[in-house]
């Protein structure tokens, strides 16, 4: 018999997104996987989760409602630390799809490569009606598809994952384009409070320190952008920066990076690390010429001069921005 996947769904008033979801989830060509619903409604508006979900009429599916507001972090870690029964554990974002062989590409990816904690791939970006789109991020650049990583399948070392993360760019960290092993998923403590938005970020960094990735190449999920989506506000409002410089701090400070890293030119890995958050602070820029806000590019820059210590990185920055303003 296969692993057990579980497919675990967070989910929060979108009863139509959710059901949606749920659908692309029980399509799966996999032969062993449930999925799991942990509702962050409030009892007024989970009625009509709980009518979606009791349509589908499906015996691989459960239900949970919290019982109050666990908030996004709460919610997740409540899927994987207590209700999923799965030796992987693959979430699906409540208004993100998935392509019928994705379980079974990432399952076959973790079967095949026992020191991978994680599988990963490609998203495709859809609109509210499901078809693909290549939305403008902040000011200038369309964006194609989220999370291609590499060209063909592959096996990639932990330490080449995390320094990644650190210095250049997103391997992964929407939950919907990746699957963990369980024991990986839950040695990182799961999302953390301290890390805000990006706790899925700072999930997959810690699993960096102690697994590899495997690289599945193909978009095998689609990821959904719409208006009033969060990604979608950031772009117009703003991210908040100091989560990146707080994740690289305490990356840079653990004992289990530094020896990852050793015999490495530290200095030049911090100063890097730095200079890609200061990099995320700067798009905020973009957004601030987006919406007409003087007052969030004032913010920006004060965020980078305030938590980079590298003056050098400082220098840098312009004909990094520079190159983003090229119209793509």
């Amino acid at each position: 018999m296969p692993p057990l996947v579980s497919i675990l769904v967070p989910t929060y008033n979108r009863p139509h997104y959710l059901r949606l979801a749920i659908e692309s989830a029980l399509a799966q060509d996999y032969p062993s996987f449930e999925v799991v619903v942990a509702d962050n409604s409030d009892w007024a508006n989970a009625a009509q989760n709980v009518l979606a979900v009791a349509t589908l009429r499906d015996r691989r599916l459960r239900y949970y409602h919290n019982g109050s507001d666990l908030g996004a972090t709460g919610s997740g870690n409540r899927l994987m630390k207590e209700l999923a029964r799965g030796e992987y554990l693959k979430f699906l974002m409540d208004d993100d799809l998935l392509r019928p062989n994705c379980v079974s590409r990432l399952a076959d990816a973790l079967s095949h490569h026992p020191s991978a904690g994680v599988a990963t791939a490609p998203m495709d970006i859809v609109d509210g009606a499901g078809g693909k789109v290549a939305p403008r991020m902040y000011l200038f650049s369309r964006v194609e598809e989220r999370f291609r990583w590499r060209r063909g399948d592959q096996l990639v070392p932990g330490c080449e994952a995390l320094r990644e993360f650190l210095t250049s760019g997103y391997p992964c960290c929407v939950p919907t384009g990746w699957m963990a092993r369980r024991d990986a998923l839950l040695d990182t403590g799961g999302s953390q409070d301290r890390h805000g938005f990006a706790g899925d970020l700072g999930m997959c960094m810690r699993m960096a320190v102690d697994w590899d990735f495997a690289y599945v190449d193909e978009a095998l999920a689609s990821w959904r952008y719409v208006p009033d989506c969060h990604t979608a506000r950031m772009h117009r409002s703003g991210v908040e920066a100091e989560v990146f410089y707080g994740l690289a701090r305490e990356f840079l400070a653990d004992a289990d990076v530094l020896e990852l890293f050793a015999g490495e030119d530290w200095i030049r890995l911090a100063r890097d690390a730095y200079f890609f958050c200061s990099c995320r602070a700067l798009l905020n820029v973009l957004a601030a010429a987006r919406s007409g806000s003087p007052a969030l590019a004032t913010k920006a820059l004060a965020t980078v001069l305030r938590n980079d210590p590298h003056w050098s990185n400082w220098l840098r920055l312009p004909l990094w921005a520079a190159k983003q303003a090229v119209v793509r």
